[in-house]
């Protein structure tokens, strides 16, 4: 098996070459910064784990991202730097990519690339080479959003199911610091889910769980939770390769929009208020 991860946008702070490094990317300008790990997911023992316009996003109280792979009833899931591909990751040259190879009956391509100041984008494409059919596949990736941490907001954040199915999305917002985790492309997945984990900041998401949720548009809540997306892969035959894509939209509104914004929650705050006093 093959676990590949390519980073590619402005390699910086990294050691080019080395097996087992942290990769560190950045968008063209800066504002938009991700470390990546072996296991091709964020890092949390390095500088940060992603960060947009100086503000992390992740690592904050505890640093929790993960993904999920299940297949025929056997979990592989990344959390806290696990590495259950044991796979490595290589910075190459000054094309900035980074290459993460590990061995075993399942094949990995990822890209991960800062396409603007503030898009991350992830597409994968996972192989089975078992030689056996892999049934009830399915992948989550997710993480506890933790940016109102520098703004002195805590770790709750406000979190909204935007959309479900093929443009399924969700975003946590904590003051003026967004980001919406969301669906790039369906190609290989029978059903998209996006998912707050109610309760929960930090414990990896199981995607049949989450698909079986089925939260409504429109589901919020306002803690210290996870936002997630759910893939159903179905049947991954023998030598079958499946593909999906997603993205972090980070987001800081321009002050004249963060007013809004703040009036409109202040107007909420007055009707429910003024509900409760009649």
């Amino acid at each position: 098996m093959k676990f590949k991860l390519l980073a590619t946008a402005a390699l910086f702070a990294t050691t080019i070459g080395m097996a087992n490094a942290t990769v560190a990317i950045s968008s063209a300008g800066g504002d938009l910064k991700a470390w990546i790990n072996p296991a091709g997911n964020f890092d949390d023992t390095a500088a940060g784990m992603l960060q947009y316009k100086g503000t992390e996003y992740i690592s904050l109280g505890a640093p929790s991202s993960w993904y999920w792979f299940d297949e025929s009833g056997n979990s592989h899931i990344e959390n806290y730097n696990s590495n259950p591909f044991g796979a490595n990751t290589y910075a190459v040259g000054p094309g900035a990519a980074a290459t993460t190879i590990a061995s075993g009956g399942w094949s990995f391509s990822q890209v991960i690339n800062a396409v603007s100041e503030n898009k991350l984008t992830v597409t994968l494409n996972v192989t089975n080479n078992t030689g056996a059919d892999a049934t009830r596949a399915a992948w989550t990736i997710g993480f506890d959003p933790d940016q109102g941490v520098p703004q002195g907001l805590g770790n709750s954040t406000h979190n909204k199911i935007l959309d479900q199915g093929n443009n399924a999305a969700v975003s946590a917002w904590a003051g003026n610091r967004g980001v919406t985790l969301q669906n790039d492309t369906s190609a290989s997945a029978h059903a998209i889910s996006a998912y707050i984990n109610k309760g929960d900041c930090c414990s990896p998401v199981n995607p049949h769980s989450a698909l079986l949720a089925n939260q409504a548009v429109g589901t919020s809540t306002f803690a210290d939770d996870s936002i997630n997306l759910a893939y159903d892969l179905g049947t991954i035959k023998a030598g079958q390769t499946v593909s999906i894509g997603y993205s972090y939209v980070m987001a800081v509104p321009e002050p004249q929009t963060y007013a809004l914004m703040l009036a409109g929650l202040g107007a909420i705050g007055w009707l429910s208020a003024r509900r409760r006093r009649g």
